[in-house]
Formats: C-alpha cells, sequence, structure tokens
C-alpha cells in the first residue's frame, strides 16, 4: 500500500474495532485504575493530615499567645521591681517570661481556657505530683529573680 491507499487503510473502521467497553475491560485499563483511585485515597488521607495538623498548629499557637498574656498580667500583678525605662521593663518581662514559658505546653477545655501544663509530653508536676499551674510556675520563677514592691 502506497499514499492514499495507505491512509484510506489505517483510518477506515475495521469489524474488529477497539470499543471504550473493549479498552475498559482490559487488564491493564483495569490495574491503571485501580491504581488511580488508590493514589487519590492516600492523596486525600495526606491532604486531611496535613490540614489536620496546621489547624492543630493554629490552636497550639493560639493558646500559647493567651497563656502569654495571661502570664504577663499575673507576672505584673506581683509587682516586681522593673528598670524605670519602659522599654528596658517590656524587654526584660518578655525575656522572662520567654525563658519561664519555654518547653511548656498548654492543655484546654472545651471552652479554650487553660487547664494545665504540660512538658516534656506529660503532666507538669512538682516533686510530690502536685499539678503546677501557670500562676504558680509564673510566681516561683519571678520570687527567684527579682524583689517585689510591698
Amino acid at each position: 500500500m502506497i499514499g492514499e491507499a495507505l491512509l484510506d487503510a489505517a483510518f477506515t473502521p475495521k469489524d474488529d474495532a477497539t470499543t471504550e467497553d473493549k479498552v475498559k475491560r482490559h487488564p491493564l485499563y483495569i490495574n491503571l485504575e485501580k491504581s488511580l483511585q488508590e493514589q487519590a485515597a492516600q492523596f486525600e488521607q495526606e491532604k486531611e493530615a496535613a490540614v489536620s495538623e496546621v489547624k492543630n498548629e493554629f490552636r497550639r499557637t493560639q493558646t500559647r499567645a493567651q497563656a502569654v498574656k495571661l502570664a504577663t498580667d499575673f507576672f505584673h500583678s506581683l509587682k516586681p521591681i522593673l528598670p524605670s525605662d519602659t522599654a528596658k521593663a517590656q524587654r526584660q518581662v518578655e525575656l522572662f517570661l520567654s525563658s519561664t514559658l519555654n518547653g511548656l505546653e498548654f492543655d484546654t477545655d472545651e471552652a479554650g481556657n487553660i487547664v494545665g501544663l504540660v512538658k516534656d509530653g506529660k503532666r507538669y508536676e512538682d516533686a510530690h505530683g502536685h499539678a503546677y499551674d501557670l500562676n504558680r510556675v509564673v510566681k516561683e520563677a519571678a520570687a527567684s529573680v527579682y524583689d517585689f514592691h510591698q
């Protein structure tokens, strides 16, 4: 076959032409379809895990910000003696709270209130097994560093 005869032969339908149904029943097609479905399911699981991780990280960040605010308010209520320069005093408070709260995580209730402290994956307790709360941690750390107005 040469020229137009070759083209005609290539583009003329035959009786045993491949139909869509025959393609979909072929083992290679079935295996590829199954593989694609498995990949889609795996992608969906990974996406859900990533979304969950981002939500948890956001929640931890918000909880930590709430804890820092509560700790700052409590620290100021103790009336520590701070430098008269407000910028220095603010920086000193930030450094103190950063070092004091470093390594702590915070358990919250359904309303988002801080109900417990966690350190190294365990409840933060003293030598007698009593749980520390945020105010106690701040008060003990502040007493070791600052003097207080009477």
